[in-house]
């Protein structure tokens, strides 16, 4: 087995912390994670919200798509013959009708100016994690990843941009292997539909860890 960028105390724990439990994950072959490249990775999932749903989905696969929309190109998604060790999760929204867009971290009224008192019900919601149609993870509070910072971007002239902290992801216990065999679908359930909704209005799910390269049974390249 081989790792790269893994320089720090606490990398290389976690690095030993996924190869022990990739190494007993159903599916995943032994001999071929013995010869993996192990290497620090993300994945990136994004969803379209709207004004009448109560429950959103996002995919994980390269070969899944959200709601019938086509992966968009600054997602990143898990290759079928890949599997990672999740350590890290973050959910965020933006505005945006591109690509060139600031992650919020709560409803700023800025960039929300429609439909930023409707989102806190997305943020009241609880996340689910299924995996084989299995649910593994059947509540984290939203809660969890609302973050409104003490500078926030305003109407005036001269205003501040809205403070980030970009150690805001979350340390994932128990620890969460996606495989690309699975069928693994995260969803968030609405305690009531958002209502008004600014358009363009998106959701990430972004999640960091361990990423093993050709390690999936039955995976096809």
């Amino acid at each position: 087995m081989a790792s790269i960028f893994l320089s720090g105390p606490g990398e290389r724990a976690q690095y030993k912390q996924a190869y022990d439990l990739l190494s007993k994950t159903p599916g995943v072959s032994a001999t071929a994670l013995e010869n993996a490249v192990l290497t620090q990775s993300f994945l990136r999932s994004i969803i379209p919200l709207n004004a009448t749903a109560t429950s959103f989905t996002w995919q994980i696969l390269s070969n899944q798509n959200n709601t019938g929309t086509t992966i968009r190109p600054d997602e990143v998604r898990l290759n079928q013959q890949d599997a990672v060790f999740v350590s890290k999760i973050w959910v965020y929204i933006f505005s945006s009708s591109g690509y060139a867009y600031a992650p919020q971290t709560y409803p700023n009224a800025q960039t929300f100016p429609t439909g930023a008192a409707g989102l806190y019900s997305f943020y009241n919601g609880n996340l689910s994690i299924n995996v084989n149609n299995s649910v593994i993870v059947p509540n984290y509070a939203m809660t969890k990843f609302l973050q409104i910072p003490q500078t926030q971007l305003t109407a005036a002239t001269n205003s501040p941009v809205t403070q980030f902290d970009g150690t805001l992801l979350l340390p994932w216990e128990p620890n969460v292997v996606f495989g690309g065999t699975y069928q693994t679908t995260v969803s968030v359930s609405l305690p009531q539909s958002i209502g008004t909704i600014d358009a363009n209005t998106y959701a990430a799910l972004y999640v960091e860890g361990i990423r093993a390269q050709n390690v999936c049974l039955g995976a096809s390249n």
